[in-house]
């Protein structure tokens, strides 16, 4: 039996949805979803600024804004500092901490190739700053996280060409492995991986090395080696799997292929709850519905490829997801032969706002 509650739904707060679904506890927390997986270039490299007195306590301001995610505030402190203190190291740092802050004025696009824009003419600017690497390992990222794959991979080898020995050189490893995965060449992907495992001095990037590991051999259908890396994660940063819709839900492909269906809809659940808009989430909400519809769960499984339709109106997530409607509608109609038997199911559906074929009668 399913039970649908609906709490709060008069107030400003999220919404809470929650459904027992064949024993499992499904929590819907609208609108709070989690970050996404950090940048491999996130670790800037600050400079202790000297003397220390009012001109330190301005530039750690901005920078304890900028890693609480305080971006306005950051920007601000920032301004400040660059008015009193325009040269030296702390002011060059500052100069190329803002050049990442993306303006609000843009399309996506735009925003992040404005971006990078200002990268290039800082780096041109400065070309032996220190913070000119962590400016090219920046640029290939934004190009990745924009799908500019091929330009992201020209910053990245252009990276390692230029900088093999930096300290970031597996951060722009795990980004270049990142962007083989976006464009699905999965075996150059694992490569990449295999690489930074192999290299003792880079263990602190074992972890995302073997998630990409992981995620590779699930986007290959190699089941066996994936559930060995996505085990391997889980048992030491369980954390660096929920951060990502794409692993969450090749996890729950992997899981499906071992027949293991209630961790197959626990890691599709995870992708739903905690990256509601991640095309990924697109694929796992249809995954359930069909695992739902196998379990005679219609309600629930009706609601998961409903709001793959609405939110995925133009992509394959959401054409997959008028699919699945449609199946079920047709199957049900094939299988009830009196009217009055279907109108059992048609206030709950109505009640949900889920939208079956005008066929259906």
């Amino acid at each position: 039996m399913v039970q649908i509650l609906l709490m709060g739904s008069k107030r400003k707060k999220p919404v809470t949805h929650v459904w027992w679904i064949t024993g499992m506890i499904v929590l819907v927390m609208a609108g709070a979803p989690i970050p996404a997986a950090a940048s491999p270039c996130h670790q800037f490299p600050w400079p202790d600024p000297e003397p220390p007195g009012l001109y330190a306590e301005t530039f750690q301001a901005a920078r304890t804004a900028l890693e609480n995610g305080l971006r306005d505030e950051a920007e601000r402190w920032f301004r400040i500092f660059l008015q009193k203190y325009p040269q030296g190291p702390a002011a060059e740092a500052a100069k190329f901490a803002m050049a990442t802050f993306v303006t609000e004025t843009h399309d996506s696009e735009g925003a992040f190739l404005d971006v990078i824009a200002r990268l290039r003419a800082l780096r041109q600017r400065y070309p032996d700053s220190p913070y000119a690497p962590w400016a090219l390992c920046q640029i290939g990222e934004f190009y990745r996280q924009g799908g500019w794959y091929q330009e992201a991979k020209g910053a990245f080898e252009q990276f390692l060409t230029a900088y093999p020995d930096h300290p970031l050189t597996p951060a722009v490893l795990i980004g270049a492995g990142r962007n083989f995965l976006d464009s699905r060449h999965h075996l150059e992907a694992a490569l990449v991986f295999r690489r930074i495992l192999d290299e003792p001095a880079w263990h602190t990037f074992y972890p995302d090395a073997a998630l990409g590991l992981a995620d590779s051999a699930a986007a290959a259908q190699a089941w066996d080696q994936a559930q060995y890396w996505y085990d391997a994660v889980s048992l030491e940063r369980p954390e660096l799997i929920r951060s990502s819709a794409r692993s969450l839900y090749l996890r729950g492909l992997t899981a499906l292929a071992h027949d293991q269906i209630p961790q197959a809809m626990e890691q599709f659940l995870m992708a739903f709850n905690l990256h509601p808009h991640a095309d990924a989430t697109g694929h796992a909400m249809n995954r359930l519905s069909e695992l739902l519809l196998t379990r005679g769960a219609e309600v629930p499984a009706l609601w998961f490829a409903d709001q793959a339709i609405k939110r995925f109106p133009d992509r394959i997530q959401g054409r997959t997801g008028r699919m699945l409607v449609l199946r079920w509608a047709i199957q049900d109609l094939a299988n009830r032969k009196e009217s009055r038997e279907a109108d059992d199911i048609r206030p709950r559906l109505a009640e949900l706002g889920i939208a079956v074929p005008l066929s259906w009668h």
